[in-house]
């Protein structure tokens, strides 16, 4: 007869409120870079977690280190048309430390935990980036309504600037942002296309991109 040889799972080296820490380690330093991202609010999430998204999924392959890792992901941020070439400094450091803990993570836990834990880290930081997301557009949508307020005292003022006609329901708490590139702007008067144009003027360039892109898609 055949021994039968019992196999004691491996102990887990983290207790599950260790590993919630480490998880919510690798979260804020991939948070904290993604601070230096230039998309700060996107409908998808392939767009809002940025070169992020691929690192986690080049982490589970087990077949990376750190520094190239990091490298393959700084490109990536580099590629971006908003980002015009330049890392900053601080960037660059939280996405390496970032993907360090990743990492390291992911070689001290056990493989059959290794997807859910990227899992987590993936929505755990996708649920950051969403929530400051919207709080930075309603932010900007802000900033342009007083923009708007502190030239036109009231709706009828506004509406009349723009030459608005019946059809359209704008009001200075329902105006939205628009670019250059929006039907609306094309064939506004001369007043409204100032207006947007030096709204625009007055935030980063990378900042106005990303209002319209939300707004208008």
């Amino acid at each position: 007869m055949r021994k039968v040889i019992a196999l004691k799972p491996d102990k887990p080296k983290y207790t599950e409120q260790e590993l919630k820490a480490k998880v919510a380690e690798v979260v804020k330093l991939f948070d904290a870079y993604l601070d230096e991202y230039p998309v700060k609010s996107a409908k998808s999430k392939h767009a809002v977690m940025g070169p992020v998204a691929k690192v986690l999924d080049r982490a589970q392959a087990g077949q990376w280190d750190a520094e190239p890792l990091t490298g393959y992901a700084l490109r990536m941020h580099e590629m971006n048309p908003r980002v015009r070439g330049f890392v900053s400094q601080l960037a660059a450091e939280n996405l390496l430390k970032g993907t360090q803990a990743l990492l390291n993570l992911c070689q001290e836990i056990p493989v059959t935990a290794l997807a859910t834990t990227i899992e987590q880290i993936d929505y755990g930081l996708y649920f950051q980036r969403r929530a400051k997301g919207m709080a930075w557009m309603e932010g900007q949508r802000a900033a342009w309504v007083e923009f708007l307020k502190a030239k036109y005292p009231n709706d009828v003022a506004f509406r009349t600037a723009w030459a608005l006609g019946k059809k359209d329901t704008f009001t200075l708490n329902t105006v939205y942002f628009f670019g250059a590139s929006n039907k609306r702007y094309k064939e506004g008067n001369a007043t409204l296309r100032a207006d947007v144009d030096e709204f625009r003027n007055q935030v980063p360039e990378q900042d106005a991109d990303a209002i319209v892109e939300e707004e208008e898609n």
